[in-house]
């Protein structure tokens, strides 16, 4: 048996408002310029399967190195985090 990745695991833990605040703050980043707001909603809870927090959608390496990446990084990460709730959602 594999193991879920953050990318593959099922689904039943999105929560349709941490998904609807994360994409609504996923909107603001591409004006953030030097400062990419945090996807941090404050619904800290790891998902055993998936291994992502039910509230950003981050595993928690992701979570512990958002503020030493650069604002590149960290929109790249935003853009992992959108690809996640889509796939997820289906």
């Amino acid at each position: 048996m594999t193991t879920p990745t953050p990318d593959t695991a099922p689904v039943s833990y999105l929560n349709e408002e941490a998904i609807q605040l994360v994409l609504e703050r996923a909107n603001t980043v591409a004006a953030a310029g030097d400062r990419v707001p945090s996807p941090c909603i404050s619904v800290c809870r790891v998902n055993a399967d998936s291994g992502l927090c039910e509230g950003c959608f981050r595993t928690l390496g992701e979570i512990s190195s958002w503020g030493r990446s650069s604002p590149d990084a960290q929109r790249a990460l935003w853009q992992t985090i959108r690809q996640r709730i889509a796939l997820a959602q289906g």
